[in-house]
């Protein structure tokens, strides 16, 4: 039993007494820390820049329900163009809005940025019942 206890002692001295030991048990909980605070922190960062939104409706159904604002400026034009789905354009994201969305939830929104716009309406020009999501348009 004796033997036990020496082998054991032998073993917490050569191992655990090390200085990389006792250097990584202290910075350790530092380092987790940091792997959880670095990614909520850069979540907090808002984006000051101005999106340009390319709106093409071809129902004519919202163009007054996207208003452009200090964030958001939304252009609304009549067809796809290639310059849009170039990553050179200046054009942040691209909604397509093919049907009434009261009717059916056909809206496409390419966008090249995360954030959601917020200048949208919650009801079309139509109007007509109570407001849902689909792909980041809120629709009736």
């Amino acid at each position: 039993m004796n033997k036990i206890s020496v082998i054991i002692l032998r073993e917490f001295t050569t191992r655990i007494l090390k200085k990389s030991f006792i250097i990584l048990t202290i910075l350790m909980p530092f380092l987790m820390a940091g792997i959880v605070a670095v990614p909520f922190l850069l979540g907090q960062l808002e984006d000051d820049k101005e999106s340009t939104i390319a709106v093409i409706d071809q129902t004519g159904l919202y163009r007054d329900c996207l208003k452009s604002n200090e964030r958001y400026h939304y252009v609304f034009l009549d067809h796809m163009t290639p310059e849009l789905r170039s990553d050179t354009s200046d054009i942040t994201a691209v909604l397509q809005i093919s049907d009434d969305l009261t009717q059916s939830s056909l809206a496409w929104l390419d966008q090249r940025n995360p954030a959601q716009p917020d200048g949208i309406c919650r009801e079309p020009a139509g109007g007509k019942g109570a407001a849902r999501q689909v792909g980041g348009i809120q629709h009736s």
